[in-house]
């Protein structure tokens, strides 16, 4: 997929408030084939491809973090869009 599609995912993504509007608290970088589909194409993060597993702290104070998995593509993706979109609690 190319990376206006990528971005336009994204963006969809996050203003549909599937995506968070900050930043992770923590990011694992690695081979794929260990969790969910990618959180913006929606396709497996294979083993053969190298993909990120990112964090967030519950906004809402309770104990359990909130995780996605991203093609590293789609990763900058949903990073680029993030610039110029308010910060909001997710």
């Amino acid at each position: 997929m190319d990376d206006s599609r990528l971005r336009d995912k994204a963006r969809g993504a996050i203003r549909a408030g599937e995506l968070p509007t900050r930043r992770p608290g923590r990011i694992w970088g690695g081979p794929g084939g260990t969790g969910p589909d990618c959180a913006v194409c929606g396709q497996p993060v294979t083993r053969k491809e190298l993909g990120y597993e990112v964090e967030f702290a519950p906004a809402d104070g309770s104990i359990s973090a909130v995780t996605y998995q991203f093609h590293v593509p789609c990763f900058a993706a949903w990073e680029t869009e993030l610039q110029g979109v308010p910060e909001r609690q997710d």
